[in-house]
C-alpha cells in the first residue's frame, strides 16, 4: 500500500506477498489492509472499524511489555497522546517510565499499536522505531492532530511527509501478525 509514510508491504506468509486487490487475501489481513488504508485516507472513520486483531506473540504473553503495549492499544485512542509517565500510572505502575520506553521501542506492530501517541512528559516526541522514525513518528501525529480537534500537544515542524521513507512489512501467518520498517 502507497501511503504518506512510504511504501507498506503486505505479507501473508503462508501465501506470500499478496497485492492488496487479490482476492485470496485472508480475512484477518484484508481487515487490516483496510483499517490501514483508512487510517491513512480517512482516518476521521478510523472509529467505526473494529481495531485489528493482534496474534503477535509478545501480544500473547503475560509480560511486563504485553500489558503496557495492551493498555496503550486498548486505551489510547486515535487523537489521543500521553506521556511515558502517564502510560505507567495507567499499568498500575508510575515508576516504571523507563520500562514502559523500552517497550515502546520494542513494539512489534507499530501503528496499530500506538507508540506514536507517547511523548516525553516535555511535549517532546521523543524517539520512533528506535530512533530511525522520528519524522516519521512526527508525521503520524500531525496527520492525527488535523483529523482530531481534541488533541492538545503540539507536534514541532509538521512537513508533508516524513524526511526518511521506511517500508512497512505487514505479515499476517496463520497466527501471528508482524509489523516491521525497513530503511
Amino acid at each position: 500500500i502507497d501511503s504518506p509514510v512510504g511504501e507498506i508491504l503486505l505479507n501473508d506468509k503462508d501465501e506470500s506477498v499478496h497485492p492488496v486487490g487479490q482476492s485470496e487475501i485472508s480475512p484477518e489481513l484484508q481487515h487490516c489492509v483496510d483499517w490501514l488504508q483508512c487510517y491513512f485516507m480517512k482516518p476521521e472513520s478510523i472509529s467505526a472499524l473494529p481495531l485489528p486483531t493482534l496474534h503477535n506473540p509478545l501480544m500473547q504473553s503475560d509480560s511486563f511489555k504485553a500489558h503496557v503495549l495492551w493498555t496503550l492499544f486498548k486505551e489510547v485512542r486515535l487523537g489521543k497522546m500521553v506521556s511515558y509517565k502517564l502510560l505507567a500510572e495507567m499499568i498500575g505502575n508510575p515508576k516504571a517510565v523507563r520500562a514502559v520506553g523500552s517497550a515502546m521501542k520494542n513494539n512489534p506492530i507499530p501503528l496499530i499499536v500506538p507508540c506514536h501517541r507517547v511523548l516525553r512528559s516535555s511535549g517532546d516526541s521523543g524517539s520512533y522505531i528506535g530512533g530511525k522514525g522520528d519524522d516519521i513518528k512526527v508525521w503520524l501525529l500531525t496527520h492525527e492532530k488535523k483529523h482530531w480537534s481534541s488533541m492538545h500537544q503540539t507536534v514541532k515542524n509538521p512537513s508533508d511527509g516524513p524526511q526518511n521513507h521506511f517500508t512497512l512489512l505487514l505479515s499476517l501467518s496463520t497466527n501471528f501478525l508482524f509489523i516491521t520498517f525497513f530503511d
